[in-house]
């Protein structure tokens, strides 16, 4: 789901649009095995996951589709994250090591307090910020001696629960960022103190969870990465722009290490399809979940008042089978075309998702006859493509700056993946700067190395 903030957790979009805040799940999901009334809930999630709805459809082309996508591995119970072993409990896993140093209410606190503390735009600290972000991470040493204890966990897997769809807890997203963000913030104070390398090595690790949350096969999961990504560039930005006082200028050792570590990033980068998967599942199971009759629990209150005034909430609340399997099926169709044009760079995908999103596009034909689709599944599935391809191309400009100026071999990256044009490298008397030709992107500029 694109755009969709489920009730049961309304951080969810937040977290791809700002920091965001973890909420829990509603009394009735939280409340699980606690009487028989909730109980009988927690069934009906569970039912959820297994299709029934679909699969039993009388709509030959809904049972054909999820068919072929049960084949594949796809479904919502497939795609969902093990039981967590033994193993993975005594520390084998970074994100559950990381998982069980938090709680819901240090999650709430700390997000904010971080948001308080690092500089918007770029990465130049005021006295006072660095004097609180000194605080905060003194105030937090525990903490931090728990998710450097994670990082040397062998892997990093985020557990996600598709087959509990819209009503999964998401607190993961805030983990990421609490430790992604925890290393940007000690970046600077060590930027602060003019320990450059060290700098260098908290912008390792924060780009390391980053990198990890990014490969999470989970839409939400992916623009997060993407946004903490972006916040690692700027101290990158701040490093070799020039812009720092009282730290002495990076030398070429130093280059050469931010290269390596965006070059690490980019050549394990996962592709565009695991996402739009990820989604479908929890989609499916949102489809599931309308047949249920969980319409109550499952649609935001501003998504029914958008509903009743296009005149369409009694379809949602009382949907007709029939009705119901056409609109999946529409998304279905929609999504097997995203998923399948994930493969190629979004310029060359750009003319093809716009025909595929057009079909559901909120107030046409097809709208009409698929407004789930529409109004709630499929909003905002262009502008999700369209920055995750825009993450890759700032990191990709930024290496080839890198390079340019500490005097290594260029990269394989010509193209800019959004925009289809030529990354342009434009020499001044104080450096490099990298033309991206997207308007979006904040063009890199790298001074020449002493």
């Amino acid at each position: 789901m694109f755009a969709k903030q489920a009730p049961t957790n309304p951080g969810r979009h937040a977290h791809v649009s700002g920091w965001g805040t973890f909420v829990a799940l509603t009394v009735a999901l939280s409340c699980l095995g606690c009487g028989g009334e909730r109980e009988s809930f927690q069934d009906q999630v569970a039912r959820c996951a297994q299709l029934s709805g679909a699969k039993a459809s009388k709509l030959e082309g809904l049972r054909t589709e999820v068919a072929r996508i049960e084949s594949v591995g796809e479904t919502p119970l497939a795609l969902s994250s093990p039981a967590i072993s033994q193993a993975e409990q005594d520390g084998s896993n970074a994100a559950l090591m990381l998982r069980a140093a938090l709680n819901d209410a240090t999650r709430l606190q700390l997000l904010p307090k971080l948001d308080d503390c690092l500089p918007e735009g770029r990465f130049v600290f005021k006295p006072k910020q660095i004097e609180r972000a000194r605080s905060l991470l003194d105030g937090v040493q525990r903490l931090r001696g728990a998710i450097a204890a994670a990082e040397q966990a062998p892997r990093c897997e985020f557990q996600t629960r598709t087959d509990l769809g819209f009503f999964a807890k998401l607190r993961y997203l805030d983990d990421a960022a609490i430790a992604t963000r925890l290393h940007v913030l000690a970046a600077g104070t060590r930027l602060a103190d003019g320990e450059l390398p060290a700098a260098i090595n908290e912008l390792r690790l924060a780009l390391w969870w980053a990198d990890h949350l990014g490969r999470t096969p989970r839409l939400e999961a992916r623009l997060l990465a993407a946004q903490l990504r972006g916040q690692c560039l700027v101290v990158i930005e701040a490093i070799v722009g020039g812009e720092l006082v009282g730290v002495a200028a990076p030398q070429k050792v130093d280059v050469e290490r931010l290269y390596t570590l965006l070059r690490q990033s980019l050549d394990d980068w996962p592709g565009d399809d695991a996402p739009l998967v990820g989604d479908r599942a929890v989609t499916l199971h949102a489809y599931e979940a309308l047949r249920e009759g969980m319409y109550k629990t499952l649609v935001t209150k501003e998504e029914k008042a958008m509903l009743d005034r296009r005149g369409l909430l009694g379809r949602v609340a009382d949907p007709k089978p029939r009705e119901l399997d056409a609109d999946q099926l529409a998304y279905l169709e929609v999504m097997a075309g995203l998923i399948e044009a994930a493969a190629e760079p979004h310029y060359k995908r750009a003319d093809q998702v716009k025909n595929l999103l057009g079909r559901v596009a909120p107030d046409t034909d097809g709208a009409s006859r698929a407004p789930l689709a529409a109004y709630l599944f499929l909003p905002g599935a262009g502008d999700a493509l369209e920055e995750m391809a825009r993450d890759r191309a700032a990191c990709e400009a930024w290496a080839v700056a890198l390079a340019s100026v500490g005097g290594l071999d260029r990269p394989p990256y010509r193209v800019n993946p959004v925009t289809g044009e030529d990354y342009e490298l434009v020499r001044s008397r104080s450096g490099v700067e990298v033309r991206t030709g997207d308007s979006r992107l904040r063009d890199p500029f790298a001074e020449d190395l002493p």
